[in-house]
């Protein structure tokens, strides 16, 4: 649910307010049976319901200003977070309910018609999901559980960014220095539970923070394509004291995404997108790089609102997952793939107001 409030005093300064409601519950049933004498039976010491509510309350407000060459846009958010964990198996609950206050900064200098200038400051939130925060585990063999944890608390991420933007014509490149502080950081541990049986879960970190060069290139090349090319290389640090794995572990990282469309003729356009992430820092050891490349393509069929789109996730057979461990008391290697590959078709009506894009960014299933 949302109110807002918009009103322009004059060509120089725009005012944004306005209140936000959002509720989400979820319900996460796990129900386990064994096979006896070629029956199955419900096992009730594996079996659980864990419902997780959400309730966000914010009141939001904007202020952008602009005179001559100057830009400023001014953001002030605070919430009031309410989250209720039922652990129905156990008759218990666990709130865990916080205030916050998120400020914005962005700012910009136009040098000229192709040049500008950007100094920004954001601070963001990135919450755990209901899965995450389910204590409950999931047995995905007799000796490896994976469960969550109701007390895990937010990313708080402190960002401050300065940038340098070239534009002509079709043709954008932006390059961006920055440094990034996050407070909690989420994190994925395996712990024993004896000698034989091994408990994955989530926690929070002291903190990690990164500082780095990010570079993004968009043109468009006449009418018939567009491409999206990107990469970033940063030093990155995290401080896993308070789970024993470390104050001050870092590393150099980098990333590179592409995105092209090709418009083939008139309403058909095909899809091509690829990224690299190279290996990254975990507070037990490393989670290593990982490779993915997708195909899409859609068609509109002319005199109609139907299109025709179809994908395929993982088009060469590249994308994995790999985790090293390496503790004194934990050595482990896990791999993380899926067979087959994942082609979908579909069709989608528009109706009423909605309008094409045939520049729309198609849906790929990248799970594991």
């Amino acid at each position: 649910f949302r109110v807002t409030y918009n009103r322009t005093f004059n060509d120089k300064i725009k005012l944004t307010m306005g209140y936000e409601m959002d509720a989400l519950q979820t319900d996460l049933n796990y129900h386990f049976q064994n096979l006896e004498n070629g029956v199955f039976v419900p096992d009730m010491q594996k079996t659980n319901d864990f419902t997780n509510n959400q309730l966000n309350n914010a009141i939001y407000a904007t202020l952008e200003y602009k005179v001559g060459k100057f830009g400023m846009l001014m953001g002030l958010r605070p919430e009031l977070m309410n989250i209720k964990s039922h652990l129905f198996s156990l008759d218990s609950i666990v709130s865990n309910n916080y205030f916050m206050v998120y400020p914005t900064l962005h700012t910009a200098y136009q040098l000229n018609d192709n040049n500008e200038l950007q100094l920004n400051y954001s601070l963001r939130v990135n919450r755990p999901e209901a899965d995450d925060m389910n204590p409950f585990p999931e047995y995905q063999n007799p000796l490896s559980l994976r469960a969550g944890n109701p007390y895990l608390l937010p990313e708080k991420i402190h960002s401050i960014e300065a940038g340098y933007q070239w534009r002509k014509s079709a043709t954008t490149i932006l390059g961006t220095l920055y440094y990034r502080y996050t407070a909690d950081k989420l994190t994925t541990v395996t712990k024993y539970l004896d000698n034989s049986i091994l408990l994955t879960t989530k926690e929070n970190l002291n903190s990690s923070q990164s500082a780095g060069l990010e570079l993004i290139i968009n043109t468009d090349i006449k009418k018939w394509m567009n491409i999206n090319l990107s990469g970033n290389v940063y030093y990155d640090q995290i401080n896993a004291e308070k789970l024993g794995y470390g104050k001050n572990k870092n590393n150099i990282a980098w990333s590179s995404a592409l995105n092209a469309n090709f418009n083939i003729f008139k309403g058909a356009m095909l899809q091509l997108n690829s990224r690299y992430t190279s290996s990254s820092l975990l507070p037990q050891g490393k989670r290593e790089g990982a490779f993915i490349t997708n195909l899409g393509a859609k068609y509109e069929i002319p005199s109609t609102n139907l299109s025709i789109m179809g994908t395929v996730s993982d088009l060469f057979n590249t994308f994995k997952k790999i985790y090293t461990i390496d503790t004194p008391q934990l050595k482990q290697r896990i791999e993380q793939w899926r067979n087959p590959r994942i082609f979908y078709i579909g069709i989608i009506w528009n109706f009423g107001s909605s309008q094409h894009n045939d520049k729309q960014n198609l849906k790929y299933d990248e799970s594991l």
